[in-house]
């Protein structure tokens, strides 16, 4: 082959595979998350954790009343306010959250009350109000 047959070359490409279309070759160059669950994780950082208070004979005998009401009258709808200690997945502090809702059941065998959808460990509770009137709290 001399020069001018190289210069009239016409070039016919590859013919082992197809084109690709435009929105494929457009996916190849789309945005990388490098940091996925980076900015979860300074999120989660900053959360001000506590550690879990420990009663006094007092308050658990408060708590333990309020139960035995509770269980006596679970017919009844009772609205409750329960202040408990969420403890953190990844460490051991936690922390308060209180929930209102109606009171459902108390577990005895696994130490649990129930209220609305949430489980909770009874040995969590800090205090536990019972409501007259929800419509007024």
């Amino acid at each position: 082959m001399n020069r001018e047959d190289l210069i009239n070359y016409k070039y016919e490409g590859i013919k082992t595979r197809e084109r690709m279309s435009l929105e494929k070759r457009a996916s190849q160059f789309s945005p990388f998350a490098a940091l996925s669950g980076y900015y979860e994780k300074i999120e989660e950082q900053k959360q001000i954790l506590e550690d879990k208070i420990l009663l006094s004979s007092y308050e658990k005998e408060i708590i333990n009343n309020n139960l035995r009401y509770l269980e006596e009258h679970k017919k009844d709808s009772i609205y409750v306010n329960i202040n408990y200690f969420y403890k953190d997945k990844n460490k051991e502090k936690g922390k308060y959250i209180s929930i209102k809702g109606i009171f459902k059941r108390i577990d005895k065998i696994n130490k649990l009350i129930e209220v609305e959808d949430n489980i909770i460990n009874i040995n969590d509770i800090r205090n536990i109000k019972i409501i007259k009137n929800p419509t007024n709290n």
